[in-house]
This record gives C-alpha cells, structure tokens and sequence, in this order.
C-alpha cells in the first residue's frame, strides 16, 4: 500500500468516527465496547504499516503453510 492510499483511508476513518460520534452516544455499552475495539484493531493495524511493520496475515500462512500441503495430498 502506497503512502497515497494511507493517508485518504486515515482521513475517512476519522470522518467516519466523527459520524458516528453521535449515534455512539445512543448506543448501549456492549455496542460501543465492540465498535471502539474495532476501530483499536484498525488504526493498530494502519500505525504498523504507517511505520513500515507488515504484520503477518493469516491469508500468506495458508498460502504458503497449508496449500502446499494440500496440493500434495491430491497428488496434483
């Protein structure tokens, strides 16, 4: 992900916590439990790659750890 991209998904993830600021208050407290630990996971997630630590995705373990396996084992 470029630098470009990054910086547009930070700004509407703000707008977007801006938003919903307002329906939050309504909601009850598992509900904003579950949104703000969301929204933790995400910018988490986007100050990795923002500081140039990929994180490992389960998608490249499964790509490189089970396929092979499984491929294999249908003799393909």
């Amino acid at each position: 992900m470029n630098s470009l991209f990054l910086l547009v998904f930070l700004c509407f993830l703000a707008g977007h916590l801006a938003l919903d600021l307002k329906k939050l208050k309504r909601a009850g407290k598992p509900e904003r439990g579950v949104y703000f630990t969301v929204y933790a996971l995400t910018a988490a997630f986007y100050w990795c790659l923002a500081i140039g630590w990929l994180p490992p995705m389960p998608s490249q373990w499964f790509v490189h750890a089970v396929s092979p396996k499984v491929i294999q084992m249908m003799g393909l």
